[in-house]
C-alpha cells in the first residue's frame, strides 16, 4: 500500500466462488484497483477515508454514513430553538436560556452552543442528515463553531465544504 492510496487486487474467481485456483492463466485475468485515500483524525477516531477519483461515477446517496450524533444534535437544536420561541403564552412570550438550560438539566453555555446549530445552512443541514458531510465534521466540531456566520456560503466554508454547493 502506498502512503496516500489503497491497492486492491481481485481475482473474478474467488469473487465468483471459483475455488480452482489452480490454473495459472487465472492470475492473468486479476483485476487491480487504487483508489486514493487517506487516514485522518476526526474528533478522538482515526478515519480511513477515500476520496473521489475524477473517473469514478458520482455515489449514491445511500452510500453514505450518517453520524447519529450529528443528526441527535440537530434534532436537539431544533427542539430547544421551539422551545424558547413557544414561550409560555399566558404569562411570558418566551422562555429564557437560564429557564430552559435548567429544564434540560444542562449548562446554559451548552444550550446556547446547540442552540446556534438550528440556524445552519438548510442545506449544511440536509447534507448531515443523508450522511454527505466531510469525514472530518464532527459533533464536538459543530459545537466548537459557535455562532454561525450569516453567510451560508461561509458557513460551508467553516465546516469543510469546498466553495459553493
Amino acid at each position: 500500500m502506498a502512503p496516500q492510496e489503497v491497492r486492491l487486487k481481485l481475482h473474478p474467481q474467488a469473487v465468483l466462488g471459483d475455488k480452482d485456483r489452480s490454473n495459472p492463466s487465472a492470475d492473468s485475468a486479476c483485476v487491480e484497483l487504487a483508489i486514493p485515500a487517506q487516514l485522518r483524525r476526526c474528533g478522538m477516531a482515526m478515519r480511513f477515508v477515500l476520496q473521489a477519483s475524477t473517473d469514478a461515477p458520482p455515489q449514491r446517496a445511500g452510500r453514505h454514513q450518517v453520524d447519529a450524533h450529528l443528526v441527535a444534535l440537530l434534532r436537539k437544536a431544533n427542539t430547544w430553538a421551539q422551545k424558547c420561541l413557544a414561550g409560555r403564552p399566558a404569562t411570558d412570550p418566551h422562555v429564557s436560556i437560564a429557564q430552559l438550560a435548567q429544564a434540560e438539566g444542562v449548562t446554559p453555555s451548552y444550550l446556547l452552543r446547540v442552540l446556534y446549530l438550528a440556524f445552519l445552512d438548510p442545506w449544511i443541514v440536509r447534507q448531515i442528515v443523508q450522511g454527505a458531510h466531510p469525514p472530518a465534521l464532527t459533533a464536538k466540531g459543530l459545537l466548537s463553531l459557535g455562532a454561525p456566520p450569516v453567510l451560508w456560503s461561509v458557513q460551508r466554508q467553516a465546516l469543510g465544504w469546498e466553495g459553493n454547493q
